[in-house]
């Protein structure tokens, strides 16, 4: 009987004990934002490392040494309920100042949520006085920019984000268990070396019984890892469908090159990326598809995979936290010579566009501090304090000219090459149908008992039905956009100002190329519909 209700007792102390703790805390933030002398800012992120966490608490502490009466709370939430808590918080009008833009984000709300922040990147950044990007507009200070579509809307041709650190996708590898299995810690330089080394460790371990795969994957490797595969085969083919003769070809671009019957998902060049994908698929796990990433991370750390495809993000756990000597390197593409794969590429991609969404801050409407919360976006984007937090963080600094640190010099971002070509799947185009299908069928050509023949004889049954859905929400879409510009460009041409002026400019340029793609579509679903599946 004592002992039941020292148990009470006991429990009923831990649940005053968590009251009082919860209690002081509402206390604490009430009292410090109620302060009218002092400025509280919040702002959240997914990067729940410890080194970012370090990063930004001396960022913070470097900015209180310039602008004292500014307190900053750093509000770290999980990437699997990110999204849902950001929804949680906009609908629920409680917000922090800042928030992380993530690639689900609809216009709706950009447009209602965050603020526009074009007006300010097009001026210099003051944080960069007496460096050569004194004079320089913020946005060019900016690696890409401020291109990616984390900071930049092209449908609202206005700039929401401002990317601090960024992140590249490179192949970490496990020195001391590649050592054990080959005799020696020497990367691969080449793809056919990588194929051979794949072929290697599975002998390997079939030989001694060991249950060690050549590469650790989840869910979203297909993106960053097999995805690339595929767009080098077709960068020769997208010379020839690119009918507007640019360097690089837009999804719409493709899908009419697809309708006009320029390239299929089941001929050639195409096959020949799918069975590049398929030779690397081999060496992952049958069940990666169902694998989340910390499961993937996890198999690498305990030494069950010889490589892992991940971005700079995983530099600080895999480099400075793994019970083993850990090398990076970069997928080198097939030499011309690398029959069947060579003849189809022009030359290695540059890095994709850099505005990871975990790097990149936007501002809230419902901040009562804008211009604290935009000062201190400027200050981390300054080349000074740039360079520090990207080093603390052990990811990629944002700002042009600012050196990566030392220890990541394999992860730095290249710029040289050819563009990639068009992307059958067309991923970038989101979760739409065509994105659906090519990963619905994925099984048919990763797994062991599947075939090239196989996944394209099931895709391509498939894709027309899938290209008629997407080609369709593709120009409706287009169209309730134009329709949602007119507004604001008839708003900015009555508006005096160069500002004004400026941006009833790129606005007509922009209604101009929506309104040719959108009679391009319609005359090639008039021209070619059956192709698409279309009863016309």
């Amino acid at each position: 009987m004592n002992r039941t209700r020292h148990l009470r007792l006991l429990g009923l102390l831990a649940l005053a004990a968590c009251y009082l703790a919860s209690a002081w805390r509402v206390w604490r933030i009430e009292t410090r934002t109620s302060d009218p002398a002092r400025v509280h800012l919040r702002f959240t992120h997914d990067m729940l490392h410890s080194a970012v966490r370090q990063a930004y608490a001396d960022a913070i502490a470097d900015y209180r040494k310039l602008h004292p009466e500014v307190e900053i709370d750093v509000m770290e939430v999980p990437s699997r309920m990110f999204s849902t808590w950001r929804k949680t918080r906009l609908v629920g009008e409680t917000p922090p100042d800042m928030m992380r833009m993530g690639s689900g984000m609809t216009n709706e709300e950009l447009a209602q949520y965050f603020v526009p922040l074009t007006a300010y990147v097009e001026q210099p950044n003051p944080y960069n006085r007496g460096t050569p990007l004194e004079n320089v507009p913020w946005k060019d200070t900016i690696i890409d920019g401020m291109g990616s579509e984390m900071s930049y809307s092209k449908d609202m041709m206005e700039y929401y984000g401002i990317t601090h650190v960024t992140r590249t996708y490179r192949y970490y590898c496990n020195l001391d268990l590649l050592r054990r299995i080959t005799g020696s810690d020497r990367l691969p330089t080449t793809l056919r070396e990588f194929f051979a080394l794949c072929d290697t460790i599975q002998s390997w371990a079939r030989t001694h019984g060991e249950p060690v795969i050549p590469i650790a994957a989840y869910l979203e490797s297909p993106r960053a890892l097999l995805t690339p595969l595929i767009r080098l085969q077709t960068q020769r083919l997208t010379l020839g469908v690119n009918r507007s003769r640019t360097i690089t070809v837009s999804n719409n671009q493709a899908a009419l090159a697809w309708l006009h019957g320029d390239w299929a998902v089941d001929a050639a060049p195409v096959t020949d990326g799918w069975e590049m994908m398929r030779r690397v698929s081999q060496g992952l796990h049958p069940s990666f598809i169902q694998a989340q990433r910390n499961d993937a991370s996890l198999g690498f750390l305990q030494q069950h995979a010889v490589m892992i495809a991940s971005g700079t993000f995983d530099a600080d756990d895999f480099m400075n936290h793994g019970r083993f000597r850990c090398g990076v390197f970069r997928l080198a593409p097939p030499a011309p010579g690398d029959e069947p794969f060579g003849h189809n590429v022009i030359d290695a991609s540059p890095d994709p566009a850099i505005g990871g969404g975990a790097g990149t801050l936007g501002i809230l409407r419902a901040s009562p501090h804008f211009d604290v919360a935009l000062d201190f976006l400027q200050f981390l984007t300054s080349a000074a304090t740039n360079e520090k937090l990207a080093a603390t963080m052990q990811l990629l600094p944002a700002v042009v000219g600012v050196p990566p640190d030392p220890r990541l010099e394999a992860f730095a971002l290249r710029f040289d090459g050819w563009p990639e070509g068009l992307d059958p799947q067309f991923t970038d185009w989101g979760n739409r149908e065509i994105s659906r299908t090519a990963s619905v069928h994925l099984h048919h050509l990763v797994s062991p008992n599947g075939s090239v023949a196989e996944f394209t004889r099931a895709l391509a049954a498939d894709f027309p039905t899938a290209m008629q859905r997407d080609l369709e929400q593709v120009h409706t879409d287009s169209v309730l956009r134009a329709q949602r510009r007119d507004s604001v460009l008839m708003a900015n041409l009555r508006l005096a100002g160069p500002v004004a002026a400026t941006k009833a400019s790129r606005l007509l340029e922009n209604q101009a190329v929506s309104e040719s793609e959108q009679a391009q579509l319609r005359h090639a679903f008039a021209k070619h519909g059956r192709r698409a599946g279309t009863a016309r």
